[in-house]
């Protein structure tokens, strides 16, 4: 780790990569860490319930390729937001 500095770590959660300094605040770590984490598990959930909702109406059947990208584009958004806010009701706390 000496080609990162002394005063710097470098951690890996899944495929990203986050590199801190050492005198961040454990808080933000975490919470910014936990979110990282259940971000992956949101964005399935959201993306196979819009996913069913656009495919089971066999009448939209010319729309599904539009309906598709706005359910993946807005899964995106909203995952990282959900995320963001269950993120700190995870912590262990006793």
């Amino acid at each position: 780790m000496s080609w990162i500095g002394r005063n710097f770590q470098r951690r890996a959660i899944g495929l990203v990569v986050i590199t801190t300094s050492s005198g961040t605040k454990g808080k933000v770590r975490t919470h910014t860490r936990i979110a990282f984490l259940i971000y992956a598990m949101i964005n399935g959930v959201l993306f196979g319930a819009g996913a069913i909702t656009a495919l089971s109406f066999p009448a939209l059947q010319e729309q599904w390729k539009y309906l598709i990208s706005i359910v993946v584009a807005l899964r995106l958004v909203f995952a990282a937001a959900i995320a963001w806010f269950i993120a700190p009701q995870l912590r262990g706390r006793y």
